[in-house]
């Protein structure tokens, strides 16, 4: 096989310090400047790996729209973060429809192969790009579409009572390796899925400078009985690789995207 650069550092890394954190590999393979798959000039958001709402039509705005603009009015909400906002497909036309209400509309994007698409598409100076959530005296709107599941995580599982978690190691080939760990899971709702698993992500951490406004994350998982009645759906991790789910998530490492669902 024909490593590319960022399985020879996953490789290296983990001869030298052991396998590795799941967070930590999504990380990697997806945001290593220059060789991450967001982080390449052109990170396909528009059909060739896969395909979100905001670029199929207007059904999806118009919907946020009738949801929301009753909120934005009635609590004098005229600043948005966005956070992942992909494309900038989703900021372009609600920045259209809401420029009546709207001041500012922050994009909060890490990938700079995104960053450089979404100039080239939102080029009003109402939109400006943040490296970390702002606090503002005012209310404001968070929004994400699909944003919950591209966050990195974490993956554990109960057995025998003892919390495990899942690394991810190396020998002639990437494999699962399941570690005993002291983590406290107290206070998560235990896995209804076929696979028993736990995966953590930190995303109320993120929010912690916001005073006063309305938080709206959408996003899109399978009840617990599709995950247990589907076999190819009996893991919430996969991969996306020219508009194929891929189950491992080491396969084309850099060239696909990888998603934890949510539930």
């Amino acid at each position: 096989m024909v490593r590319n650069y960022l399985q020879e550092k996953l490789i290296q890394g983990i001869q030298r310090d052991g396998p590795i954190r799941l967070d930590h590999f999504i990380e990697h393979v997806l945001y290593t400047p220059k060789y991450g798959y967001y982080q390449q000039n052109a990170p396909s958001m528009q059909g060739q790996d896969f395909i979100t709402a905001p670029e199929l039509g207007v059904e999806f705005v118009n919907a946020l729209d009738d949801w929301l603009r009753p909120t934005l009015q009635r609590e004098q909400i005229n600043k948005i973060i966005e956070i992942g906002p992909g494309s900038g497909a989703l900021a372009k036309a609600l920045g259209h429809i809401w420029k009546d209400e709207l001041q500012d509309y922050f994009f909060l994007e890490k990938s700079t192969g995104l960053q450089n698409a979404q100039k080239k598409l939102c080029q009003s100076t109402t939109y400006q790009w943040i490296d970390q959530i702002k606090s503002f005296d005012s209310p404001v709107l968070i929004l994400g579409n699909e944003y919950l599941d591209a966050l990195a995580a974490r993956r554990f599982k109960m057995n025998n009572q003892q919390c495990q978690e899942a690394l991810i190691g190396y020998d002639h080939d990437f494999y699962w390796h399941y570690q005993n760990q002291s983590y406290s899971l107290d206070g998560y709702v235990p896995s209804e899925s076929a696979m028993d698993i736990i995966d953590l992500k930190p995303v109320f951490q993120l929010l912690d400078p916001i005073k006063c406004g309305l938080v709206v994350f959408i996003d899109y998982g399978y009840h617990f009985s599709e995950y247990q009645a589907l076999p190819y759906k009996q893991d919430s991790l996969r991969g996306f690789y020219r508009n194929q789910v891929i189950k491992l998530p080491w396969e084309h490492i850099g060239q696909m995207d990888l998603t934890v669902d949510v539930n």
